[in-house]
């Protein structure tokens, strides 16, 4: 049956996108957020930039402040709402994958437990995330994480001669090498890795690795962030005839720009764009492509209006060179000669597209029903229609994306 991925940077995901305040009194961002993934509907839901702390350090667990507090409420929403309640969801605890000197954040990524068993690929110690040959003993998470994951048997076998692991004793990967066994750091020692977690579909029994990512908003760096994905072990290792891989998050890399999305080229069969990076020894299909002249990067709500053309009028992040921003992506590689999935869709709620829209008017209804200038502008920023959507104020800088594999 067709598998559901979603994927959305929500600007400084924290509790805060789900409390009230002085400003968002009624809910709106939370509303925004969870109406998102009703529209899209996903088997496996993928969130970069959960907030964090650095305390727990570079693999440790994400805080219990900001971030973590959020994700657990976001899992709380899935397993009692009416319309997922069904679905059984569950959240492999994020680790921070910022090194040291970086920005410190988590990725979290929830799935379905009625389809998905997760299988790691790491495993949890009680104070941090091994490979499964470690000798150190494997723990369940305790604290904010306790239920986070089921307590059932993960299929995985511990390679030590124990009983197999349970899902609440596996984790996801943050450290990754080359063929040499040198750390790949994505660019550098202060940036961000990747974040890998490992899935048994149980309807279909192939398994699914997903490689979440969140490369730094220079361009030089995404794009060389990018290239260097091709070195994973993980990445680029022969593929199994029931197994699939998905690279996806938020690169940085302006697929709507020619001079960066050549780095992609690097996992999508060459040539290469950075001559002193390889290219990846199996080829993933890129899901958007410059030609389609999608966008999912928010401006702020205080820069926002509707002045300018269709589609995207003055709401969507433009380079110096007016290229739209579309920073985020899907890639997929599936093995047994199984098609890969088709173009990703931009979960757009400003223009009206979904018919679930939250906001009072979309963009088009408003400038046809009020008048030019500051007062249209104004009324566009407010809390009901852009102003709880867009970056800064609003729920995300980013919009959702997902992907359907067949």
């Amino acid at each position: 049956m067709p598998l559901r991925i979603m994927s959305w940077n929500i600007e400084r995901f924290g509790i805060n996108k789900f409390l009230n305040n002085t400003w968002d009194t009624t809910g709106a961002r939370q509303l925004h957020v969870t109406n998102n993934i009703a529209y899209a509907n996903p088997d496996i839901l993928v969130i970069q930039e959960v907030q964090t702390n650095a305390h727990g350090g570079f693999g440790g667990l994400i805080s219990d402040t900001s971030g973590g507090p959020a994700l657990m409420a976001l899992l709380t929403y899935l397993q009692n709402a009416p319309a997922h309640a069904a679905d059984n969801w569950f959240c492999v605890p994020p680790l921070i994958i910022s090194q040291g000197g970086g920005y410190s954040e988590g990725i979290g990524v929830l799935f379905k437990g009625a389809r998905f068993t997760f299988q790691g690929p790491w495993k949890w110690t009680g104070a941090n995330a091994v490979d499964l040959n470690n000798i150190t003993a494997q723990a369940a998470y305790g604290g904010l994480w306790a239920g986070a994951l089921p307590n059932n048997d993960s299929g995985v076998a511990d390679p030590l001669g124990g009983p197999n692991f349970t899902e609440d004793e596996l984790a996801g990967q943050y450290v990754f090498d080359d063929a040499l066994g040198a750390q790949i750091n994505f660019p550098n020692g202060t940036s961000r890795s990747l974040w890998h977690t490992q899935f048994l579909d149980n309807n279909t029994g192939r398994t699914l690795g997903i490689f979440a990512v969140h490369f730094p908003p220079k361009a030089y760096q995404a794009r060389l962030a990018t290239a260097r994905l091709a070195s994973v072990q993980e990445v680029g290792a022969a593929l199994g005839a029931t197994e699939d891989r998905v690279i996806l998050g938020d690169f940085n890399v302006n697929f709507n720009n020619a001079a960066q999305v050549n780095a992609f080229q690097h996992l999508t069969g060459g040539p290469a764009a950075l001559a002193a990076e390889p290219v990846c020894p199996i080829v993933y299909a890129l899901q958007f492509a410059a030609a389609l002249g999608q966008a999912t990067s928010l401006k702020s709500v205080k820069q926002s209006s509707t002045t300018g053309a269709a589609n995207f009028y003055n709401y969507v992040q433009q380079d110096s060179a007016g290229n739209f921003l579309g920073l985020d992506n899907i890639l997929v590689a599936r093995g047994g000669a199984v098609l890969a999935a088709g173009n990703p869709t931009v979960v757009n709620r400003v223009l009206g597209a979904p018919p679930q829209l939250d906001m009072a008017q979309s963009v088009p209804n408003m400038i046809l029903n009020i008048a030019p200038g500051g007062p249209r502008a104004k009324r566009f920023r407010t809390l009901v229609n852009y102003g709880h959507i867009g970056g800064k104020i609003g729920a995300s800088d980013h919009m959702a994306i997902y992907s359907i594999l067949p």
